[in-house]
């Protein structure tokens, strides 16, 4: 899924379900269950109030939020900087094909991530607030699918990754670019190289692994906003927790 329509759908589901909840407020019991047990039960309440009731719904916009911001910029392809002229480190177009191919995969994969994500965590929310009109056998069977389907998506494109890698023929100035970086396939995947005019290449030996020129601005802020992404879900339940 394209991100700009993943973002678009995600943002209706939850807004679909904090209107729900909203325009049900009289129906919602006080206190308001805040956990369901693996009984099906809930096991946890809190006084009814509005981040009490919609705690769900916000854990799940920033569990949305960091895995977008973990998405590559597709810049990240055809980025490209002046360098020294004494640089022999040349700028190659199969190289940057390689690196448009992968983000581009791995956005479409975690835009369907996104939405699913968003679905279940919609479901929960409503589940949390009106026990008795989504059963918990039920949200069982939506998680299970959930986590089938992201690994068959998932699975489906970098199948379909590398398909499209083993279609780009390397050209002279990308097999320049390996032997002059020695870029290690088992590496970390970020290297630092301030005369390389990239910000990432693929290799063609590794073509599921984006390699990360840190020295590049452009590459130094696709970090920064991962970081952010992999931090975000726990800045917000922990600031979740101390509202309720």
């Amino acid at each position: 899924m394209k991100p700009r329509h993943a973002f678009t759908a995600t943002a209706l589901i939850y807004a679909a379900a904090l209107a729900y909840v909203l325009l049900r407020w009289d129906a919602i019991p006080d206190p308001v269950a805040t956990h369901i047990g693996i009984s099906g039960e809930p096991d946890a309440w809190r006084p009814k109030t509005f981040w009490s009731v919609t705690a769900v719904t916000w854990i799940g916009v920033a569990v949305s939020l960091a895995i977008a911001l973990c998405m590559p910029p597709v810049t990240l392809a055809d980025a490209r900087r002046e360098v020294p002229p004494t640089s022999t480190i040349p700028y190659s177009a199969s190289a940057a094909r390689r690196t448009q191919v992968l983000t581009e995969q791995t956005n479409e994969m975690l835009g369907f991530v996104l939405v699913a994500t968003a679905v279940l965590l919609a479901m929960l929310q409503v589940m949390i607030v009106f026990p008795e009109q989504i059963p918990f056998w039920l949200f069982g069977v939506l998680f299970v699918a959930y986590m089938a389907a992201v690994i068959w998506v998932t699975a489906r494109l970098l199948r379909r990754g590398k398909q499209l890698q083993t279609e780009i023929a390397a050209d002279t100035d990308e097999q320049r670019r390996i032997a002059l970086l020695n870029l290690k396939v088992s590496g970390m995947g970020t290297y630092r190289e301030p005369e390389d005019p990239m910000a990432a290449c693929v290799l063609p030996t590794a073509p599921d692994k984006v390699q990360i020129n840190t020295a590049h601005p452009l590459a130094k802020g696709s970090l920064v906003r991962l970081a952010a992404g992999v931090s975000l879900p726990i800045v917000a339940i922990a600031l979740i927790i101390v509202l309720i």
